[in-house]
């Protein structure tokens, strides 16, 4: 079998003086590999000096106008003879064995991808932006070994140590040239793996980058591809949208979208600013807190540039925000009725509460929105509102038809109602414990069905609400999938949405989850952005003392700040009441009349 090394450059001669003669002394047979090297409008004597060389290989040299590196490599494709491809970058120098690690991995295991180990190398010169690199190819690496092999969303990337079948290329139709570099090789990546083909790691197959580039161009140039390339892979592969650095950390916090936004609207060149620290860092790096230092301002260099040009790649800041971060928040209740005796308290809001509180998030600008449609939005289809909400309901409360629903319709917003599907019309048996209770009644099918017609939500909550974690493989299935298959019978329509029954799951309960539904909802504090994983959720359980600054928290940021803290204050309070000692008035808001 032949193979074929594929090697892109521009105006990097002395660099490849250096790499190149590591690429064409393998331990392996020079009459089963070829080089081609692609000197992409390179001014600089590059392939006269190539040409030059006599190795015992075959060397083939390809001169083509500037034209990109994408461009560069499909012209090496379309050029190679080999049955496999192995991509190499000009600054990257061989282990003696690279070569034959490939060709043992596709020997091992046919119709894969073979991804090898990548380093600096030690001899690259002393800068920050190589520090940052070798810093990267450590995490890369560690990332790798720790998932036991490469992450698609991640960690496929072709320039640099990587090899597949020519074949494969070429029904792929080789790297999409609309892709901005650095990333071109990540996008053919994603299309190597979606077309079925298997990742494989092979770390005895090491290469060494030597990092050549200067602190200013890794910054500004780098950042700058970066972005705009990203943005250009979230339009052609909306599935990779939460993982792109375009999608903000999860979970996201006020902090984090405050820092994005203020960077989106900061003027071109503000990162400049930073130059003379970035320099006297590098003129002292030899010494590690000044050398951290300057890290640490380079990275923030990189941040502005990458975010102020992921704006300009999408249009605006504006919108980048309706495109990549948004934030929705998810309120949580149970019933919306009078408090019932023997009924645990935090269950129940009162009418009256419930109006206000839907009444005040209106006011304050926030907007329903249903199920589907942060769906789409996940998936690069449609927009969202700018404070986005959605309003769920567990168990299904019969109640909540007429304190609930009328109100969130008054006031333009949906409803989300997960039902214990075979439990439909009978009364409430559980705590929040899970110890058997007398409860109010639950919804109807025929109430489901009703309320479905005209546009209510409806998510499955299990067929009995057990504690899914405590069952055996049958039970689960029946729980998860038995609950779907009743409730597509029941509303005649597709089930898209389950709730985590007292909100416990674990890997088992969840990939049952995961295989089933589009979306799954826990119990656990915060808000969703376009990175938290659709089948893990969270929501904010509203309870019968949230005041109105209470619910615009949980609007907000998916938790009360000090809630533990007030609650404690409150209880204490009532408790010196009680006793008939002097009570201390607990801090409450305006809203709850102070």
């Amino acid at each position: 079998m032949l193979t074929s090394i594929v090697i892109a450059t521009y105006n990097r001669r002395e660099l490849l003086a250096h790499t190149l003669p590591s690429v064409l002394a393998q331990n392996y047979p020079p009459e089963r590999y070829e080089v081609v090297l692609v000197v992409d409008g390179s001014t600089d004597g590059t392939a006269e000096y190539v040409r030059s060389l006599n190795p015992s290989c075959a060397l083939e040299v390809i001169e083509q106008d500037n034209r990109g590196p994408a461009a560069a490599r499909n012209a090496g494709i379309a050029a190679s003879s080999g049955d496999l491809v192995l991509f190499l970058d000009d600054d990257i120098r061989c282990e003696p064995r690279l070569l034959q690690e490939h060709a043992e991995g596709h020997a091992a295991e046919d119709g894969v991808l073979v991804h090898g180990a990548l380093f600096l190398a030690p001899e690259s010169p002393r800068t920050l932006a190589a520090c940052a690199t070798g810093a990267w190819y450590e995490q890369h690496n560690a990332e790798v070994a720790a998932a036991g092999g490469l992450r698609p969303d991640r960690n496929v990337y072709l320039n640099a140590n990587s090899s597949v079948a020519k074949s494969v290329l070429e029904d792929l139709g080789g790297f999409d040239e609309s892709v901005p570099f650095p990333r071109e090789d990540f996008e053919l990546g994603l299309r190597i793996w979606k077309a079925g083909i298997p990742l494989r790691y092979r770390p005895e197959a090491m290469a060494y980058e030597v990092f050549s580039k200067p602190s200013r161009q890794f910054v500004r140039a780098d950042a700058v591809g970066q972005a705009q390339a990203d943005v250009v892979i979230c339009r052609k592969h909306p599935d990779y949208r939460s993982h792109s650095a375009l999608a903000p950390h999860d979970p996201p916090t006020m902090l984090d979208t405050a820092l994005r936004r203020a960077f989106h609207r900061l003027p071109r060149g503000v990162e400049r600013m930073l130059d003379p620290g970035v320099e006297v860092s590098e003129r002292l790096i030899d010494l590690s807190p000044v050398r951290r230092l300057g890290l640490r301002l380079l990275a923030v260099q990189r941040r502005i540039v990458f975010e102020r040009a992921a704006s300009a790649a999408t249009g605006s800041a504006r919108a980048f925000e309706h495109a990549f971060d948004r934030k929705l928040a998810v309120l949580l209740y149970h019933r919306v009725g009078p408090a019932i005796p023997g009924l645990h308290p935090a269950l129940t809001v009162s009418p009256t509460d419930f109006e206000r509180q839907v009444a005040w998030l209106r006011r304050r600008g926030y907007r329903g929105i249903r199920p589907s449609q942060w769906q789409d939005w996940l998936e690069g289809r449609g927009t969202l509102p700018r404070k986005p909400v959605l309003f769920t309901f567990d168990d299904g409360y019969a109640e909540i038809v007429e304190h609930a629903l009328p109100v969130l319709r008054r006031h333009g917003f949906g409803a989300l109602v997960f039902v214990v599907t075979g439990m439909l019309g009978e009364a409430m048996s559980w705590d929040a414990e899970g110890r058997a209770v007398d409860g109010p009644p639950l919804m109807s099918a025929d109430e489901v069905a009703h309320l479905a017609r005209e546009g209510v939500d409806f998510g499955a909550h299990g067929r009995t609400h057990r504690d899914l974690t405590e069952l055996s493989e049958n039970e689960l299935d029946d729980e998860v999938r038995g609950s779907h298959a009743d409730l597509e019978q029941i509303t005649g329509g597709p089930v898209a949405c389950f709730a985590y029954p007292f909100g416990r799951y674990d890997d088992r309960v969840h990939k049952s989850v995961s295989s089933t539904y589009d979306l799954a909802f826990t119990t656990e504090r915060g808000v969703n952005g376009l990175a938290t994983p659709p089948h893990l959720l969270r929501r904010s359980g509203v309870g019968p003392t949230d005041s109105l600054l209470d619910i615009e928290w949980r609007a907000r940021n998916g938790h009360v700040p000090l809630r533990r803290t007030r609650d404690f204050l409150r209880i204490r309070a009532r408790a010196q009441a009680f006793r008939g000692g002097p009570a201390k008035r607990p801090w409450s808001s305006p809203a709850r009349g102070g």
